[in-house]
């Protein structure tokens, strides 16, 4: 297993997922759709966790929560610097809608005898019905490592790892706070924070099991941002940080050409009015999740947390509010979206760490007492 050392740490997140690559908005109320509470994880509050949605099911493992290691007689193999390498499976459709929350293999490949770092900030992507986690920090070193999850036998198996980024230089591929999306049963990473933030992109095929780099993002390199795919045809990637300076551009990834081509900022930099109201959009380690050809970017930080809440027209490029996340403030949380509902779970401010999970209605009206 590579690892790299690292010398300090800025917790981040990214949450992944799935559906998005063009014009003009108005500003609208912040009671635009309606946050419904849903069933607690069956575990602590965490950040920095992964989600990859396979069928009906989301699972959802990995994360920081400062907690889980304080257990007398804890298997460091398991839990160590506040991380783990557990896996839950959360079904929406359990407790008449409410969900339900159930406990998965920890990342080990029984066939090998082999065990995952623990880490946090990693991120996961789905190929052909098998959920994958890579990359991450385990509390000492930046990893690099990719693990395969089966849901049919709860098996996890080692896969080869993400390649340096510097042939000469072992360990240069290991990131934590990259991006991930998957196009047509390919896995991409993006960026992350190594010795510096990177830009560059990875694409994994599972048949193959090997990587292969591809263009690198135009723009800045950038750290604790987001991506998700847009009707498994393009990606986008936007938000995050670049040498701790918050960034306004979207760029949008066409996998058929390899080409990356920009899209409007998410800030007020136009002449026009369409983006007069883009006074909250930028942020990072926040999560984002796709219902149809929309996507919702929700929690996050800049400069302070924010529960501002955007909903992304794709084929418009404009950006419209929508009710803000309802309970405590958060970054590092995750986004999803299954069997066509959106979701947004655990994540952490100021030293507290959340397990709630909260389902956005984002056409339903507004209401306070939900």
């Amino acid at each position: 297993m590579k690892y790299f050392k690292y010398f300090f740490f800025l917790p981040a997140s990214i949450a992944l997922l799935v559906a998005s690559c063009s014009q003009s908005t108005s500003p609208t109320t912040d009671t635009s759709g309606n946050w419904i509470k849903r069933s607690d994880a069956d575990f602590s509050g965490r950040s920095e966790a992964v989600s990859f949605v396979i069928g009906s099911k989301v699972y959802v493992g990995t994360g920081f929560d400062n907690y889980a290691s304080d257990f007398p007689g804890v298997n460091k193999k398991f839990y160590n610097y506040g991380r783990g390498n557990d896996l839950f499976v959360f079904d929406p459709t359990a407790n008449n809608g409410y969900g339900a929350w159930k406990q998965c293999s920890n990342m080990v490949d029984m066939a090998n005898n082999d065990t995952a770092a623990v880490r946090s900030s990693a991120v996961a992507f789905v190929a052909y019905g098998l959920g994958y986690v890579t990359t991450g920090f385990d509390g000492q070193y930046r990893l690099q490592d990719t693990w395969q999850y089966d849901p049919t036998t709860n098996y996890w198996s080692r896969k080869a790892d993400l390649p340096d980024e510097n042939t000469t230089i072992k360990g240069s591929g290991a990131r934590f706070d990259a991006a991930a999306f998957t196009i047509n049963n390919i896995g991409y990473i993006t960026g992350g924070k190594s010795n510096r933030d990177l830009n560059d992109l990875w694409a994994y095929n599972p048949n193959t099991n090997t990587w292969a780099q591809k263009t690198s993002m135009a723009g800045s390199g950038r750290e604790a941002a987001v991506a998700f795919a847009y009707h498994d045809s393009v990606a986008y990637v936007f938000t995050g940080t670049n040498n701790g300076n918050s960034l306004n551009d979207i760029w949008c990834y066409n996998p058929s050409k390899d080409s990356w081509s920009p899209k409007r900022n998410i800030s007020n930099t136009s002449t026009d009015n369409y983006d007069d109201d883009y006074t909250d959009i930028v942020r990072a380690n926040a999560v984002v999740f796709v219902l149809g050809d929309y996507a919702y970017l929700s929690t996050g930080e800049n400069g302070g947390y924010t529960a501002k809440t955007w909903k992304y027209d794709v084929k418009a490029d404009s950006w419209t509010r929508k009710t803000p996340f309802e309970r405590n403030l958060r970054s590092g949380a995750i986004g999803f979206t299954v069997a066509g509902r959106s979701f947004v779970a655990l994540g952490s401010a100021s030293g507290s760490f959340f397990n709630n999970t909260e389902e956005l209605l984002p056409d339903m009206t507004y209401d306070s007492n939900d």
